[in-house]
C-alpha cells in the first residue's frame, strides 16, 4: 500500500469516534424454559446458577470475577435476546452513546436496566438487527483468564464470557 494511501485510510480511522469496548460481559438468550435451559448449561458447561428473576430470567456465572456470564429470558426458543459488551465506567459508558448518536444509530439510555444487579446502560440495535447492550461492569487490567484460579480439571468450567460473534 502506498504511503499515500496509508495515510489517507489512518486520517479517516483517526477522526472516526470508537466505541471503548474493555470486553465482553455476558449473553442474554431466550428460552421455552429457561430453568431447563439453566439445569443444563449449570450440569454439563460448568456455570453457576446465581438467580432467578421474577420475570423468570435466570442468570448463570462462569468461575471469573462476573456476576453472571449467561442470562435465559422467557420468549423464542434459540433466539438471541441481547448481548452485552463491557465499558470501563459511566464517563465511558456516555462518551460511547454519544459516539453512536453522532453516527447516526438509534440509542436507547437506560438508568437502571431491568437485569438482575440492574446498571445504567445503552442499548443499540446493529444494522444486522441485534441488540447489542453496553454497561459498566469489573474492569480489569489484565485479561480475566490470567488472574481467575482455575477450577477443578475434571469438569468443565469457563472463567469468563470470552467473546461474542453474532452471525
Amino acid at each position: 500500500m502506498s504511503d499515500t494511501m496509508s495515510s489517507a485510510r489512518r486520517g479517516a480511522r483517526d477522526q472516526r469516534r470508537l466505541v471503548a469496548v474493555e470486553r465482553a460481559g455476558y449473553l442474554a438468550l431466550h428460552a421455552d424454559d429457561p430453568v431447563a435451559a439453566a439445569r443444563f448449561a449449570a450440569h454439563h458447561l460448568g456455570l453457576a446458577h446465581v438467580h432467578t428473576d421474577a420475570d423468570g430470567r435466570t442468570y448463570l456465572a462462569a468461575h471469573g470475577p462476573d456476576p453472571y456470564s449467561l442470562v435465559y429470558s422467557p420468549g423464542p426458543h434459540g433466539q438471541v435476546d441481547h448481548f452485552s459488551y463491557l465499558v470501563r465506567d459511566l464517563d465511558a459508558l456516555e462518551r460511547a452513546a454519544q459516539a453512536l448518536e453522532d453516527a447516526g444509530a438509534g440509542v436507547e439510555r437506560i438508568d437502571r436496566s431491568q437485569l438482575w444487579r440492574g446498571q445504567p446502560a445503552v442499548r443499540v440495535t446493529s444494522p444486522a438487527g441485534h441488540v447489542v447492550q453496553l454497561t459498566v461492569g469489573v474492569h480489569v487490567p489484565v485479561p480475566v483468564a490470567a488472574q481467575t484460579a482455575s477450577p477443578a480439571a475434571e469438569a468443565i468450567a469457563p472463567l469468563a464470557l470470552d467473546h461474542i460473534a453474532p452471525y
